[in-house]
């Protein structure tokens, strides 16, 4: 399995009026985070809806992002779903599409024994030859895959190859870099926590804020690469402001947060996120216009 390492961007899925995937914005969506360099796309997760979108919606969208990329880079393809069945159709699909490999939540809304979440990931595995990458989200799954579980995981399922932490706990981050394999890649479902982590080994990181400053977390990410630990410090810092800044806001009034900012990055976004939600205030718009300025500014100094 190809090592797969760096700034992962979670493209949000757009939407229209009619509340469809708005074709022409995710492919131009597609084509700026390729342009401005991120290393993986990591589409249809959280931020990408994909647990809000019907099978058929989510494999055409996939298709769209596949077809967009080129084979440019890397696509880490969420296939997550509340049932096996559906998972597996989604995975042999992803491998149908040629995807670099599948990640993969727990069965969620019910409550499941590790037993049960042990068979979904293998019948998963059995039905597309993709390495999976863990998704470990317990807020949203109901279910926390410890690196004790994901031992075990690794263990029964060799094709597991990684594991994404959406979870805001430093202590799961270096329990599972403690108990798996040096060749097991770990993911820091969060940005802030890069500067602390990467030299620790972690290999890389989901979070939607890379979708929505791509530049300025790979300038991070190559600071740190180049152990230019004073400039990653400072790149962290005020990615980390504006990132709480982001976070207040959408505790305010959601996920339309995300469209702003696509937005005032030039891409015409009509509907994120897919359900009715509240608008930003002129107030809200100029302010997240003043983080975007003064995130540009800190990534020229």
């Amino acid at each position: 399995m190809t090592e797969l390492r760096g700034i992962f961007a979670p493209p949000i899925t757009p939407f229209d009026r009619r509340g469809a995937v708005d074709e022409p914005a995710l492919r131009d969506l597609v084509e700026y985070l390729i342009e401005q360099g991120v290393h993986v796309l990591f589409p249809l997760g959280s931020v990408g809806m994909g647990p809000a979108m019907t099978p058929d919606e989510r494999r055409r969208t996939a298709e769209i992002i596949v077809d967009q990329a080129r084979g440019r880079i890397p696509i880490v393809l969420h296939v997550g779903a509340a049932d096996t069945p559906t998972s597996v159709a989604l995975a042999r699909h992803a491998a149908e599409l040629g995807v670099a490999a599948i990640a993969l939540i727990p069965p969620y809304y019910y409550r499941h024994t590790e037993f049960e979440i042990v068979e979904h990931y293998r019948a998963v595995s059995e039905a597309a030859s993709l390495p999976i990458y863990l998704y470990n989200n317990p807020a949203l799954s109901g279910t926390n895959i410890t690196a004790r579980l994901a031992s075990r995981l690794r263990r029964e399922i060799p094709v597991i190859a990684g594991v994404k932490l959406t979870e805001d706990r430093m202590k799961t981050i270096l329990d599972y870099l403690q108990a798996m394999p040096p060749e097991f890649t770990v993911l820091a479902g969060f940005n802030y926590y890069l500067t602390a982590t990467v030299p620790l080994g972690v290999r890389g990181s989901v979070d939607p804020l890379s979708t929505f400053f791509p530049k300025h977390y790979l300038a991070l990410w190559d600071a740190l690469q180049q152990r230019d630990y004073r400039r990653a410090f400072a790149l962290q810092s005020r990615l980390n402001e504006a990132e709480s800044a982001i976070l207040d806001m959408m505790s305010r009034v959601g996920r339309t947060v995300y469209q702003e900012i696509l937005k005032l990055r030039g891409l015409p976004i009509q509907m994120y996120p897919r359900w009715r939600a509240q608008p930003l205030s002129s107030e809200d718009i100029d302010t997240l216009r003043t983080i975007l300025e003064r995130v540009d500014e800190a990534n020229t100094d």
